[in-house]
């Protein structure tokens, strides 16, 4: 097995990949199956849902499997290293039986070609025109489970109940406002619109 070779991008503008999550359980291994892509600006959201995280430790990585949508039927299949963080993110939001449509920067861009990084820059449109946006915040943490389910149950409260459950929910918020994402460039100066399923 060799480490993945990207093919380049299609010569169309606004031209990308998309990453096909084949299903699995929790430990077994992730295989991908990489897809080109085009947005088309102005046209209904894309057949994908976009995944934004944080990179973490890019000093300890994981195995990815990939094949390209062309071999698929072949069974050629070669590896990409990724962050821990993204491995984790990935064994969470897999399916257990369906595949799974995303664009996700680090295996959607060839990290190692310094003019598709450039050709990359909109990163903008591809959350924009996705069909839902993931956040991956990291694993529970620091009460982040109890934060969830308190912002559902103070949804529902009565008013006079509403309260005393957000003063019980506050160590927990601030926590979470901590988490690395929080701090990220794009994030700051976006408008952030929660919805919690």
């Amino acid at each position: 097995m060799e480490p993945y070779t990207y093919r380049p991008l299609l010569e169309a503008p606004y031209s990308t990949r998309l990453i096909k999550i084949k299903p699995g359980t929790h430990d077994s291994d992730i295989t991908c199956i990489i897809h080109d892509y085009t947005l088309r600006p102005g046209s209904t959201p894309g057949p994908y849902e976009a995944l934004s995280y944080v990179w973490g430790d890019q000093t300890q990585k994981r195995c990815v499997y990939i094949q390209y949508a062309t071999n698929a039927s072949s069974n050629q299949t070669e590896f990409l290293y990724v962050t821990i963080n993204l491995d984790v993110a990935l064994r969470r939001l897999r399916d257990t039986y369906f595949p799974r449509f995303m664009w996700i920067d680090a295996l959607s861009i060839d990290q190692e070609n310094i003019e598709e990084r450039g050709i990359q820059g909109f990163m903008a449109k591809m959350y924009s025109h996705a069909k839902g946006v993931l956040v991956w915040l990291g694993e529970e943490a620091d009460g982040s489970s109890e934060l969830f389910d308190g912002f559902l149950e103070l949804a529902n409260a009565e008013q006079n109940e509403r309260n005393s459950k957000a003063n019980g929910l506050q160590k927990a918020a601030v926590a979470l406002a901590r988490r690395s994402w929080f701090n990220r460039i794009w994030v700051r100066r976006q408008r952030i619109h929660v919805r919690i399923e």
